[in-house]
């Protein structure tokens, strides 16, 4: 599984003049030392809360579509020269061979990350002949209430299945590309991640180092009142 940007927030979560007054600066001198503090505490609440803040678009590439294996289900012949090919009678040791009970076995939901969720653009896959397909939205679920957003087949329907080598999946056969967010605004984005920023970059502007050294001074990496204002935005991933 891999996940990357494809295209980035088009503003941050704080403007420069915002982190100017906080930072009670009222000179230009710094102004790009300040926008680059912006966006470094906004890539780490993000990555420490596990969402997208701003509107963006990621991809989520899969080898294959998931599901739960039933392994008390016998198992159907693709045609693929494999271990009973052979004559030894074997179960299967990677795609040589389907489950008979292929809904079954195709049926399980897709965790989309950096929550909250706004739209699924498309999910591309490779089919059996290798060949790009589009599956039509009508064949499968979104649920957005979920944080994170899953998207499931349709009621009484299954994934398809993906282009397979003959001892494994094909990688990335499975191409998901979706718009994720709390909005275009930067007052979409909850005030208590906006607050964390402000110290973070505050911290970061007068500390110019990772660790302080003289008398009596403390080494601090990041504001503990920063942590606590974001552990209450942070999405939890089932295990």
């Amino acid at each position: 599984m891999a996940v990357y940007l494809i295209e980035g927030p088009a503003v941050e979560p704080l403007s420069l003049d915002q982190a100017k007054a906080h930072l009670r600066v009222d000179i230009d001198d710094d102004d790009d030392l300040i926008s680059t503090l912006i966006t470094a505490a906004r890539e780490y609440c993000e990555e420490f809360c596990h969402r997208a803040f701003i509107t963006q678009t990621w991809q989520l590439l899969l080898d294959h579509f998931p599901g739960v294996a039933d392994h008390n289900q016998g198992y159907a012949d693709l045609g693929v020269m494999g271990d009973a090919a052979l004559g030894i009678g074997l179960p299967p040791v990677g795609y040589t061979f389907a489950y008979q009970s292929e809904v079954y076995f195709r049926a399980g939901s897709i965790i989309l990350p950096k929550p909250p969720l706004q739209q699924i653009e498309f999910i591309h896959y490779l089919d059996q002949n290798g060949d790009l397909q589009t599956l039509d939205p009508s064949d499968y679920q979104v649920d957005i209430a979920s944080e994170p957003a899953r998207a499931a087949p349709a009621p009484n329907n299954n994934w398809p299945l993906t282009w397979m080598s003959i001892r494994a999946p094909v990688l990335n056969s499975v191409i998901i590309q979706y718009i994720c967010g709390f909005g275009d605004d930067p007052t979409d984005v909850p005030a208590s991640i906006r607050a964390a920023m402000k110290l973070m970059i505050a911290h970061w502007y007068e500390n110019r180092s990772a660790v302080q050294t003289g008398y009596r001074a403390a080494a601090v990496e990041i504001p503990d009142a920063a942590d606590m204002l974001l552990w209450r935005n942070k999405v939890v991933y089932p295990p």
